[in-house]
């Protein structure tokens, strides 16, 4: 995880954070993983999309 948020000594946001983000809402819903895994791969992707 904390690849997931920095990057040397800098603390990165970006797509990475929010599929990380989205996969937490769906484990916290018990979601199976199959479905946190495509939340988060979605989230990840939209953001890219939009940055």
């Amino acid at each position: 995880m904390v690849e997931t948020v920095t990057s040397g000594r800098h603390l990165v946001v970006d797509a990475r954070l929010a599929g990380l983000a989205a996969a937490v809402v769906a484990v916290a819903l018990r979601a199976r993983l199959v479905v946190v895994i495509v939340v988060a791969a979605a989230a990840a992707a939209c953001v890219r999309a939009v940055a």
